[in-house]
């Protein structure tokens, strides 16, 4: 288990305790989810503080299957700090609202699921 700050607005750990114990793991599969995506950038994850794009950096090194769990309607926020590049994950889930753009310009960086 996970330990940290706990943050009321998006129900997440964070911190240094987090980003800790998070290198003392090794977990088959990495779900997670971001503020947002953007597409206009080489489809970098994007988050809202430092210590937001320290974990999913943190994340991206891990050796799990790293699954990016995503709403389409945050596919194209632009917001401060970026995390990396969707081509360090294995797969992403998102819902069938995308636009038919975005989905095929996700698809040729990541197995890009749609329910």
């Amino acid at each position: 288990m996970l330990e940290g700050e706990l943050s009321k607005t998006s129900y997440s750990l964070g911190g240094n305790l987090t980003l800790e114990n998070m290198q003392r793991i090794f977990p088959d599969k990495i779900f997670f989810s971001a503020l947002g995506l953007n597409n206009r950038q080489k489809h970098e994850i994007r988050c809202a503080t430092e210590i937001q794009m320290a974990t999913y950096k943190i994340i991206c090194k891990m050796e799990g299957k790293k699954i990016l769990l995503i709403d389409s309607s945050k596919i194209g926020i632009r917001e401060a700090f970026h995390g990396n590049s969707i081509k360090d994950i294995d797969m992403m889930i998102t819902d069938s609202n995308i636009k038919a753009e975005d989905a095929k310009s996700l698809a040729e960086d990541v197995n890009l699921i749609i329910c």
